[in-house]
Formats: C-alpha cells, structure tokens, sequence
C-alpha cells in the first residue's frame, strides 16, 4: 500500500490543492472547499481539516490572500468596516434611507476580532473561575454574592448632593469591601 506524503513536506501544491485554497480564498467553508476541489463529498469536512494542518497549505493559503488583498492590513479594514456597519432602508417613494448603526453587523465584527486577537479563553483550558466581579449597580444580582465569587470592586456613582439610603448605597446594604491591595 502506497504511503502519503508528509503534509508538512514543503512540496509542489496538486491541482486539487490549489482548487481548495481558491475555494478557501472565496470564503467557502474548509468541507465545501475539499469537495468543490474534487475530494469524496463523503469526507469532504475529514479531508478539509487534514488539508488545513498542512503548514504547506497554510503557506500557500496566506500567499492566496495576499494576492486577493486579504493581508492583515487588509483584513483589518474589512473588519473596522463590519464594525462601523450601517443600516439602510427603502421608502415607499423607494429612496434609500441610513437608518443608523447596525448592532448585529458591528457586534459580529468585534466578536471576529476578539477571537483573531485571542481575547477569548480556549474552551479546551481549565479556567481558573475566581475573579473581581465589578457590581456596576446596587441591585445587581452579583452583589450580594460577596465573597463566594472573589473580591468585590463596587463602581456604583456617588451623587454629590444626594444623602446615601438603603436602595443607593452599596455600603449600606453590604457592608465596605476593600480592595486586594488592602485600601
């Protein structure tokens, strides 16, 4: 039985390879790619990520983007773009009108650029789960959990002039906390 060669064995990219990184370039998902490319649709998603470990795909994937203008100053733009999405509408007249800020697009952008940033934990990591909880208002449901979560940082505004009572003062309702440096 023949051997295959070692995906990590810089070697000249097959037609089926090249197709897949175009597939991969055009946004098509890792098992549309592999199957577009010509790989058994069957083991279309088994053959894809086998393909994506390759450090010669990889290479060849990056250079593709590259080509395309999907570098990373470029795919910075594309994302500062997300975020600043806005939404548009027709009237009955049918003229186009801006209807503001589109949150769903804008919250999808940053959730894209936190995750390339790496600013969410590996669900695959044991996390430790004790933290500063910050209580952004006396009736927050954190409040009271005191130290069971870890320290306790109260952030709740004071006003100047008004007189602290049961419902606005976290003081009075829980007690001071101190911080962990002791102050």
């Amino acid at each position: 039985m023949p051997t295959r060669p070692d995906p990590n064995v810089p070697h000249e990219l097959s037609v089926r390879e090249r197709r897949f990184i175009d597939g991969l370039a055009r946004g098509q998902s890792a098992r549309e790619a592999a199957a577009n490319a010509g790989w058994s649709p069957a083991r279309a998603a088994t053959t894809g990520s086998e393909k994506l470990a390759s450090v010669n795909i990889r290479q060849a994937l990056r250079a593709r983007l590259e080509e395309i203008g999907l570098d990373d100053s470029g795919l910075a733009a594309k994302l500062r773009d997300l975020i600043d999405a806005r939404k548009t509408g027709l009237t009955m007249a049918g003229s186009v009108v801006d209807m503001g800020p589109d949150p769903h697009a804008s919250a999808k952008g940053l959730d894209m650029v936190l995750k390339v940033a790496g600013a969410y934990p590996d669900p695959r990591v044991e996390l430790d789960v004790t933290q500063t909880v910050l209580v952004l208002r006396p009736d927050d449901m954190l409040a009271p959990a005191g130290d069971a979560w870890g320290p306790v940082i109260d952030v709740t505004p004071v006003y100047k002039d008004a007189e602290p009572t049961e419902a606005t003062s976290p003081v009075a309702r829980h007690g001071p906390r101190e911080c962990e440096d002791g102050s």
